[in-house]
């Protein structure tokens, strides 16, 4: 979800990380499931973008991800 933004596809973003579309698109599916909110709109440029949902799930997450890649990488610098 958070590598999402800013593609103007869901292919065009699992291509850059890598994963097949549909996997990608189970993925988010099941955190807007589990969330029980949409955490992905397209603007006005027909990019994908994050909703306010998916904003404060990001904002909320992307500390606890930094705090697991520092303890899997403890020479890094935190960003």
């Amino acid at each position: 979800m958070l590598a999402t933004p800013g593609h103007a596809h869901l292919r065009d973003a699992a291509r850059a990380l890598g994963i097949r579309t549909d996997a990608l698109r189970r993925q988010i599916h099941h955190l807007e499931h589990t969330v029980g909110a949409a955490l992905l709109h397209t603007d006005d440029q027909e990019h994908l973008m994050l909703t306010p949902h998916g904003e404060h799930l990001a904002h909320t997450l992307l500390p606890i991800l930094d705090l697991l890649d520092r303890t899997r990488n403890p020479g890094r610098t935190p960003s």
